[in-house]
């Protein structure tokens, strides 16, 4: 017999096995779109971004972004991020 946490965690990897089938077939924008969502939801959160590397530019921009348009202005691309040797140090710019 399965314990309550075991009989969670099955419910979740089932439920994550549909998710991913239904995903699979968005494109790479509409795939950001609803993973961003998704998070947000999840994190109940007002806003939320995902940060990618612009090589060229050594900066962080936001891509996809998703929330309320008073809270988002930096997830919206006014501003971005340079993107330091360090990754894990990062500079805000306007």
């Amino acid at each position: 017999m399965r314990t309550p946490e075991e009989a969670r965690t099955s419910a979740l990897s089932k439920l994550q096995a549909v998710t991913d089938a239904a995903l699979a077939h968005l494109a790479l924008d509409e795939l950001l779109d609803e993973l961003l969502l998704r998070i947000r939801d999840a994190l109940e959160t007002d806003t939320s971004a995902l940060l990618m590397l612009d090589e060229e530019r050594g900066e962080l921009v936001a891509r996809a972004p998703k929330g309320s348009r008073k809270r988002s202005s930096a997830a919206r691309g006014s501003r971005s991020a340079k993107a330091s040797p360090d990754v894990s140090r990062l500079h805000a710019t306007s």
